[in-house]
Protein backbone atom coordinates (compact mmCIF):
# COMPACT_ATOMS: atom_id res chain seq x y z
CA UNK A 1 0.00 0.00 0.00
CA UNK A 2 2.97 2.31 0.44
CA UNK A 3 3.51 2.09 -3.33
CA UNK A 4 -0.08 3.21 -3.93
CA UNK A 5 0.34 6.16 -1.56
CA UNK A 6 3.55 7.14 -3.36
CA UNK A 7 1.83 7.02 -6.78
CA UNK A 8 -1.01 9.21 -5.46
CA UNK A 9 1.47 11.68 -3.94
CA UNK A 10 3.34 11.88 -7.25
CA UNK A 11 0.11 12.99 -8.95
CA UNK A 12 -0.32 15.93 -6.58
CA UNK A 13 0.67 19.29 -8.06
CA UNK A 14 4.04 20.53 -6.87
CA UNK A 15 4.17 24.00 -5.32
CA UNK A 16 7.54 25.37 -4.29
CA UNK A 17 7.94 25.31 -0.50
CA UNK A 18 5.09 22.88 0.10
CA UNK A 19 5.39 19.20 0.98
CA UNK A 20 3.62 16.53 -1.04
CA UNK A 21 2.38 14.05 1.56
CA UNK A 22 -0.34 11.46 1.03
CA UNK A 23 -1.97 9.24 3.65
CA UNK A 24 -4.13 6.13 3.57
CA UNK A 25 -6.11 4.62 6.42
CA UNK A 26 -6.58 0.87 6.00
CA UNK A 27 -8.94 -1.52 7.75
CA UNK A 28 -7.91 -4.90 9.16
CA UNK A 29 -8.20 -6.47 5.67
CA UNK A 30 -5.93 -3.76 4.19
CA UNK A 31 -8.80 -2.08 2.34
CA UNK A 32 -8.68 1.70 2.00
CA UNK A 33 -11.09 3.32 4.46
CA UNK A 34 -10.01 6.92 3.84
CA UNK A 35 -7.28 8.95 2.21
CA UNK A 36 -6.02 12.50 2.14
CA UNK A 37 -3.23 14.82 0.98
CA UNK A 38 -1.67 17.82 2.69
CA UNK A 39 -3.85 20.91 2.41
CA UNK A 40 -2.36 24.35 2.80
CA UNK A 41 -5.77 26.06 2.64
CA UNK A 42 -7.76 23.93 5.10
CA UNK A 43 -7.44 23.16 8.77
CA UNK A 44 -9.44 21.25 11.35
CA UNK A 45 -10.14 21.75 15.03
CA UNK A 46 -7.96 18.73 15.90
CA UNK A 47 -5.03 20.18 13.97
CA UNK A 48 -5.43 23.60 15.51
CA UNK A 49 -5.69 22.30 19.09
CA UNK A 50 -2.72 19.97 18.66
CA UNK A 51 -0.54 22.65 17.04
CA UNK A 52 -1.45 25.14 19.78
CA UNK A 53 -0.60 22.54 22.45
CA UNK A 54 2.75 21.93 20.73
CA UNK A 55 3.43 25.69 20.67
CA UNK A 56 3.41 25.85 16.88
CA UNK A 57 0.17 27.47 15.79
CA UNK A 58 1.61 28.00 12.29
CA UNK A 59 1.54 24.23 11.73
CA UNK A 60 -2.24 24.08 11.97
CA UNK A 61 -2.88 23.44 8.27
CA UNK A 62 -4.40 20.04 7.51
CA UNK A 63 -1.67 17.40 7.30
CA UNK A 64 -2.36 14.34 5.15
CA UNK A 65 -2.43 11.88 8.04
CA UNK A 66 -4.80 14.04 10.09
CA UNK A 67 -7.10 14.50 7.09
CA UNK A 68 -7.24 10.74 6.50
CA UNK A 69 -7.92 10.03 10.18
CA UNK A 70 -10.74 12.58 10.28
CA UNK A 71 -12.36 11.08 7.17
CA UNK A 72 -12.49 7.68 8.92
CA UNK A 73 -15.62 8.78 10.80
CA UNK A 74 -16.49 5.30 12.09
CA UNK A 75 -12.89 4.59 13.13
CA UNK A 76 -12.69 1.35 11.16
CA UNK A 77 -9.06 1.99 10.28
CA UNK A 78 -6.30 -0.10 11.84
CA UNK A 79 -3.28 1.04 9.84
CA UNK A 80 -2.06 4.46 8.70
CA UNK A 81 0.26 4.68 5.69
CA UNK A 82 1.95 8.03 5.00
CA UNK A 83 4.41 8.97 2.27
CA UNK A 84 6.18 12.03 0.97
CA UNK A 85 7.68 12.67 -2.44
CA UNK A 86 10.33 15.14 -3.55
CA UNK A 87 9.73 17.77 -6.26
CA UNK A 88 11.13 15.33 -8.85
CA UNK A 89 8.58 12.67 -7.80
CA UNK A 90 11.04 10.40 -6.01
CA UNK A 91 9.90 8.95 -2.67
CA UNK A 92 11.25 10.85 0.31
CA UNK A 93 11.66 9.93 3.96
CA UNK A 94 8.75 10.96 6.11
CA UNK A 95 8.05 10.92 9.81
CA UNK A 96 5.24 12.30 11.95
CA UNK A 97 5.60 15.86 13.17
CA UNK A 98 4.76 16.63 16.83
CA UNK A 99 1.29 17.86 15.81
CA UNK A 100 0.46 14.65 13.97
CA UNK A 101 1.80 12.55 16.86
CA UNK A 102 -0.52 14.44 19.21
CA UNK A 103 -3.54 13.91 16.95
CA UNK A 104 -2.67 10.25 16.38
CA UNK A 105 -2.80 9.68 20.14
CA UNK A 106 -6.54 10.42 19.95
CA UNK A 107 -7.06 7.48 17.55
CA UNK A 108 -6.41 4.29 19.54
CA UNK A 109 -7.98 2.24 16.73
CA UNK A 110 -4.79 2.80 14.67
CA UNK A 111 -2.50 -0.06 15.63
CA UNK A 112 0.23 0.38 13.02
CA UNK A 113 1.76 3.41 11.34
CA UNK A 114 3.98 3.18 8.27
CA UNK A 115 5.94 6.17 6.97
CA UNK A 116 8.04 6.30 3.78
Amino acid sequence: MLDLAIRKAQKLPYTRGQQRHYALVLDKKNRIVSESANSYVKTHTLSYKASKKQGNELACYLHAEVGALIKDRHRRGRKLVVCRVYANGQPAPSEPCPVCKAVLADFPNIKEVIFS
